[in-house]
């Protein structure tokens, strides 16, 4: 019996280590082969982690039994070194965050409002105001492309800030993304404004406005959540 209990928990151990550092996998197959929302393919591998360091802990338990009543003591230094291991390779960052700004109080027009509305008066979904070279923009621009996968009706569109054709065709090369029209942004002096010289900057276009507005530390999961049901 003891051997049996030693055995599962050398493979709890290896469950947890692959699961800390195959989050980011984990996470992918979530959101795209199990259409799982973003933010409960988020908690997928932390429920993982938690789930098999607590039969960890039950596979163990007679382990510590020498402890006496310092048993205790011993769990909880096993779970916090599971847990705490999983969160220092996988650092949360934006992830839980939605917040961003209500943008429907704005009267004055700007030139991408002005641009859609004479080229795609029918667009509905996410402009991502980005900047050539920006490695986060890089980084979040698959993201977007993901969502359109996974909600074909939200429009998405990137508006680069550059006058050149040739860098918004060299950007787009960057970020590994052909499924999304790249466009030079229109009239960059007034529409810096918008995002406040602040890349990737998030815009949620719908009835012809701009209606809300994310920097990049602003749009987590929770909010690409969100934008996926429409702002409902």
């Amino acid at each position: 019996m003891k051997s049996l209990r030693t055995t599962l928990a050398f493979f709890l151990v290896i469950g947890i280590a692959t699961t800390t550092f195959r989050s980011d996998l984990l996470i992918e197959y979530g959101i795209t082969d199990l259409n799982w929302g973003w933010m409960a393919s988020y908690l997928f591998p932390k429920a993982l982690v938690l789930a098999l360091t607590t039969l960890l802990i039950v596979a163990l338990w007679f382990k510590l039994q020498p402890l006496g009543r310092y048993k205790f003591v011993g769990a909880l230094v096993l779970f916090s070194l599971s847990i705490g291991g999983y969160l220092l390779v996988n650092t949360p960052y934006i992830e839980w965050i939605k917040k961003g700004t209500d943008m429907t109080s704005e009267s004055a027009s700007n030139p991408i409002e002005e641009y859609l509305n004479q080229s795609q008066p029918n667009f509905d979904g996410v402009i991502c105001l980005a900047l050539p070279g920006c490695p986060h923009c890089e980084v979040a621009i698959p993201k977007l492309a993901l969502m359109q996968k996974r909600v074909p009706e939200i429009d998405v569109i990137v508006f680069v800030f550059t006058k050149d054709s040739s860098r918004v065709k060299s950007f787009q090369e960057d970020t590994g993304v052909d499924v999304l029209p790249f466009l030079a942004v229109p009239d960059p002096n007034n529409s810096i404004k918008l995002c406040e010289g602040k890349f990737p900057t998030f815009l949620y276009f719908k009835h012809g406005k701009v209606v809300h507005r994310w920097f990049n530390w602003q749009f987590g999961y929770p909010a690409c959540d969100w934008v996926e049901w429409g702002l409902e």
